[in-house]
């Protein structure tokens, strides 16, 4: 691309400055409006309203079957599914009964058929929440933690009326003991950590080994705000970003192949879940191992 200024002086001499500036203006309005080419700037896709972000997958795992086909095998197999279920009736329906208005019946199961049934069910490695609303079955579902109190439930209102100095001398007065079936209780009932409501429950007023330095570097007569929620509401003031969320989700998925590549050097490797363990002799402590592992 080439230009001449007629309109100067300047520009007969070869040295007009006047073209630089037009060429500079035109390349910032380019930049401002966002002009440039495809092929100048890095490919993207525009979500969808219902997505904010989009996370990386294979491309075997990615399914590009456009919308309008998926809605029609959707209606297809709703179809299939109704025709299914009128061959069904139709292979029931019988003749001489006065007392369905369908024309078929379904007999009602005895008692032994139910109890059948339920005991059948209950020797599912998952078992179905509809046992829960059963009499015999109902005490299963019930977890054992919840008869044991947990610090949390000592607060009381009356105690945000003190000042610091007596609330320190009715917390001097509070004993606080476990016996050794209840922390055995605890961690069998906390053993899938995070996922289960047992244990934020007991680690709520408890302190953690990741924050015991924390703890011993505060001053007792003006301690951190930030600390005391940690410590007493895990559940709520939980440290939580995109690579942490991450870790989590996948959590199962690493150890599994962790477990996999050390069989492969030791025999007898084994990963091992554990919940929370609480210090009997100093029950304000406690420590959640990842998953411990033996050779």
């Amino acid at each position: 691309m080439s230009a001449h200024c007629k309109g100067c002086v300047a520009g007969l001499g070869e040295c007009c400055s006047h073209i630089a500036g037009v060429l500079f203006y035109l390349e910032v309005w380019a930049r401002q409006h966002e002009k440039l080419a495809c092929t100048q700037v890095k490919c993207n896709w525009i979500l969808p309203s219902f997505a904010n972000e989009v996370e990386y997958s294979k491309v075997k795992d990615i399914d590009f079957t456009s919308a309008r086909k998926l809605k029609a095998e959707m209606e297809k197999s709703l179809h299939d599914l109704s025709l299914d279920c009128d061959h069904d009736r139709s292979r029931e329906r019988f003749s001489g009964t006065a007392n369905s208005k369908e024309g078929y019946l379904i007999p009602q199961p005895s008692k032994a058929d139910l109890e059948q049934f339920y005991s059948y069910r209950n020797e599912c490695k998952v078992k179905p929440v509809c046992l829960s609303l059963v009499e015999t079955y109902a005490e299963s579902f019930i977890s054992k933690a919840r008869g044991i109190s947990s610090i949390k439930e000592l607060f009381d209102e009356k105690y945000m009326e003190l000042n610091y100095t007596d609330l320190l001398k009715e917390c001097k007065e509070v004993e606080i003991s476990l016996t050794d079936e209840q922390i055995k209780i605890i961690e069998k009932e906390t053993i899938t950590q995070a996922k289960g409501g047992s244990f934020y429950q007991h680690r709520a007023g408890r302190t953690r080994a990741s924050k015991c330095h924390a703890v011993c570097n505060s001053d007792p007569a003006q301690p951190s705000q930030s600390l005391i929620k940690a410590i007493c509401y895990p559940d709520v003031f939980n440290f939580s970003t995109a690579a942490t969320r991450y870790g989590c989700k996948h959590e199962d998925v690493a150890i599994s192949e962790y477990e996999k590549q050390m069989k492969l050097k030791y025999e007898n490797f084994k990963v091992v879940k554990c919940g929370t363990f609480i210090n009997k002799d100093f029950p304000f402590l406690h420590t959640t191992l990842d998953f411990p592992f033996f050779l």
